[in-house]
C-alpha cells in the first residue's frame, strides 16, 4: 500500500521524486540485447560527464560485454550469464549503491531490483510489478508518440535533476564501441584476404534479424546484392546463429557467380564493429549490426516495419547518416507487415544506399 501511495503522489507531482546530491556509486542495468545496449551508452557515458568522481557499475548479459568493454567511463562490468538466477547476480554485486538505474523493463530485474541495496531505485512507470520495485519513477511514454531508445535513457536522468539538453548531442556524438590493437589487426588481415577491389566503394549486407523486427527475407537481399554487384564490392555479413542463411542453395550459387565476399559469423563483436566501421555503407533490417554501425560512424540503408513498437523513430541508428525504407502500406496484422514490406522495391533500396554513399 505504501508503494501504491508513493507512486500515486510522483504521478500527481513528479518534480517531488528528484534526487538533489551528487552519487558516489550508480548501478546501470542493462541486461538485454546489443542494439539496446548501443543506444543506451550515450546515457551510460553521461554518468562520468556530469558525475566525474562517480563509480560507475553496469549490468550486462555475457554477449553484450563487447559493447562496452574497454569504456572508460565504465568502472565495473557485472556479467550475466544466460542461466543465471537472481541469487547469482546478487553474489556478484557489491554492498550498496546510491542510485540503481534499471533500463530494461522486465519482471526478473524487478524482483532483483528489490534485493538490490541502493538508496534510489528508478524504474519506468508503466509496468505494474515496477511499482513495487523501485521508489523513483520515468513517466514518459514511450509509444505515443514514440521516443527514440536513447531519449527515453536520458529521461532517467532527469531525475537526477540534471540539465543534459545542452550536453547531449555531444555526448552522442563521441560515443563510440572501443576496439584494442589486437582485434584492429586481426581485422585489417581479414579484409585484406577478402581481396576487396579498392576501385569500388563496398556495401555490406547483413539479412539476419534474430527475429527481434520484421525484415526482408534472404532471397530479396540477394536480389539487391545482384544489382549493386555491377558497381560495388558487396559483403555479406553473417553471425553465429544465421550460418543457415549462409549456407542456403540459393546463396551458395549467387555467390559464386557475383563473387559476393562473405563474413561466415567468425568475428567477435568487437571485431565486427571494426569490421563495419571500415565499410562505406550497411544494409540490414533493424538489428544489432545497424545499431554497431551508428556508433562506428558508418552510413546504414536500413528495412523498418511500420509497427509502432518498431518504428524507426525509436530505433535508428546513432548518428545522422542513415536512410530508412519502410513499406507505404500500414497494417496491425504481423502477416501483412511481412508482405508489405517483402513488396518494397529493391530500386528504393538502391536509389538510398547510392544517396548516402554520394
Amino acid at each position: 500500500m505504501f508503494n501504491i501511495l508513493k507512486f500515486l503522489k510522483y504521478y500527481l507531482f513528479q518534480n517531488a521524486q528528484k534526487i538533489n546530491y551528487s552519487p558516489q556509486k550508480i548501478l546501470i542495468i542493462r541486461n538485454d540485447h546489443i542494439g539496446d545496449v548501443c543506444v543506451s551508452l550515450p546515457f551510460v557515458n553521461s554518468i562520468k560527464f556530469f558525475f566525474p568522481d562517480c563509480e560507475v557499475h553496469i549490468l550486462i548479459n555475457v554477449y553484450t560485454l563487447d559493447i562496452i568493454s574497454g569504456n572508460p567511463n565504465i568502472d565495473k562490468i557485472i556479467i550475466q550469464n544466460k542461466d543465471d538466477a537472481i541469487s547469482d547476480i546478487i553474489n556478484k554485486i557489491p554492498d550498496n549503491y546510491d542510485i540503481l538505474f534499471n533500463l530494461t523493463s522486465t519482471k526478473f530485474n524487478a524482483k532483483l531490483s528489490k534485493k538490490i541495496n541502493a538508496k534510489y531505485k528508478i524504474g519506468y512507470a508503466y509496468k505494474i510489478y515496477n511499482i513495487f520495485a523501485f521508489n523513483r519513477y520515468v513517466f514518459t511514454h514511450r509509444q505515443n508518440p514514440p521516443i527514440h531508445e536513447c531519449d527515453f535513457c536520458f529521461e532517467f536522468l532527469k531525475l537526477c535533476n540534471i540539465d543534459f539538453l545542452e550536453k547531449k548531442q555531444e555526448i552522442v556524438k563521441n560515443t563510440v564501441i572501443y576496439v584494442n590493437d589486437y582485434d584492429k589487426k586481426y581485422v585489417d588481415e581479414y579484409w585484406q584476404k577478402l581481396k576487396f577491389d579498392n576501385s569500388k566503394k563496398n556495401i555490406g549486407i547483413h539479412p539476419g534479424d534474430n527475429k527481434s523486427a520484421f525484415n526482408w527475407s534472404l532471397k530479396k537481399y540477394i536480389e539487391l546484392a545482384e544489382y549493386l554487384a555491377q558497381d560495388f564490392e558487396i559483403v555479406f555479413i553473417f553471425g553465429p546463429a544465421e550460418l543457415a542463411l549462409m549456407n542456403d542453395e540459393l546463396f551458395k550459387i549467387k555467390q559464386r557467380v557475383y563473387n559476393f565476399k562473405i563474413v561466415e559469423g567468425n568475428l567477435t563483436v568487437k571485431q565486427l564493429a571494426y569490421f563495419i566501421k571500415k565499410l562505406n555503407c550497411l544494409v540490414s533490417g533493424s538489428t544489432g549490426p545497424m545499431h554497431i554501425a551508428g556508433l562506428m560512424d558508418t552510413p546504414t540503408v536500413s528495412i523498418f516495419s511500420n509497427k509502432l513498437s518498431h518504428n524507426y523513430k525509436k530505433w535508428h541508428p546513432l548518428n545522422n547518416k542513415f536512410e530508412i525504407i519502410e513499406p507505404q502500406i500500414t497494417s496491425k496484422k504481423s502477416e501483412d507487415i511481412k508482405k508489405n514490406i517483402e513488396q518494397i522495391p529493391i530500386s528504393l533500396a538502391v536509389e538510398k544506399i547510392k544517396k548516402i554513399i554520394n
